[in-house]
């Protein structure tokens, strides 16, 4: 069988998607998939055989109704496939997949569990409850029945740990999100790096430009902090990432990169829950740092403002905590 997916963003969830690929590729020997989502998340792609890439910019050459509708041609025109399966579920999805089905292919579609969420998160009457993982709520809108497995990692097979003793032992930071609730204190990522490096302990700063050159203006005198080049591209990232003994993340894209890259992960969570089904795959899952409230998850994606207005999530969480699990991993 041949299989047209589509998801356009967000980052970390078509990250996920090419773990939930690898899986559905697995166990399909004979199939095929055709991933289409925009052009920047090809790296994230590029290792899975059977798997072919097309990247479509939705915000300019296909957007709107006419937009999917020139991009249900253009797929049709120059793939083969059977099935289409939309992951994504929101509008622009709908529409194409909506073109596509005109065409006569049969579609699949995504189920969020909107409403399962709705209640995670709720204020009064909280079901705190573990959730499907977006993986697995992937290959369950695939053709199949496919079980996610911890087996299938690492996605990237880049891993090399094997670092001569006389060099330091380097770790990925990634202390940003898109969303600013999801943050851990500034004062306290900067603690942490401090009592790191005083161990020895090399540290890579991810994220933008101007997020880095931000965090970087407190080592100023420390050579034991060091930021990823400005101009390492997602594939240049994913080699790096695989080179680290261990990564410390918000729940955050970076965090799933480094999950699929076999590399252990140190995640710290706030107003977002990993019952919610984003946590990382794999060990990393055992490395989760959070605190129990009441009032947790209150978002699913952490695009709202603290409630409580004291960010008690992200502020109950201590440096030593952190330090020990980090020290744990490595």
């Amino acid at each position: 069988m041949k299989v047209l997916a589509i998801r356009f963003s967000a980052m970390g969830d078509v990250a996920l998607l090419a773990a939930a690929a690898k899986a559905w590729l697995y166990n399909n020997p004979s199939g095929e998939l055709i991933v289409c989502s925009r052009p920047i998340f090809q790296p994230l792609f590029e290792p899975l055989e059977r798997c072919t890439f097309y990247g479509a910019d939705v915000k300019k050459t296909y957007k709107g109704l006419l937009g999917m509708k020139m991009l249900a041609d253009l797929l049709v025109n120059e793939f083969d496939f059977d099935h289409v399966a939309d992951l994504h579920d929101v509008i622009r999805s709908r529409m194409l997949s909506t073109f596509l089905r005109f065409k006569g292919y049969p579609i699949s579609r995504i189920k969020k569990g909107r409403a399962e969420k709705k209640k995670l998160t709720s204020r009064t009457k909280k079901q705190l409850l573990p959730l499907t993982h977006t993986v697995q709520r992937y290959l369950n809108a695939l053709p199949g029945q496919v079980q996610w497995r911890d087996e299938f990692l690492p996605i990237f097979q880049n891993r090399n740990i094997n670092t001569p003793s006389n060099q330091e032992t380097t770790i990925g930071i990634a202390p940003f999100a898109k969303h600013p609730t999801k943050q851990w204190p500034e004062n306290r990522i900067v603690e942490l790096i401090h009592k790191l490096t005083h161990q020895g302990i090399r540290c890579l700063i991810f994220g933008t430009p101007e997020e880095r050159k931000h965090l970087l203006r407190h080592f100023s005198q420390n050579t034991l902090v060091e930021s990823v080049p400005d101009t390492f591209s997602l594939k240049d990232e994913i080699k790096l990432i695989g080179q680290l003994r261990a990564f410390i993340a918000m729940d955050s894209f970076n965090m799933h990169l480094a999950a699929l890259c076999g590399v252990p992960v140190v995640s710290i969570w706030g107003p977002t829950h990993p019952y919610a089904g984003f946590s990382p795959l794999g060990s990393s899952q055992q490395h989760m740092v959070q605190i129990d409230l009441e009032c947790r998850p209150c978002s699913i994606y952490g695009n709202k403002p603290c409630y409580r207005d004291d960010h008690a999530c992200m502020q109950g969480i201590s440096v030593e905590r952190v330090y020990k699990e980090v020290l744990g991993v490595l």
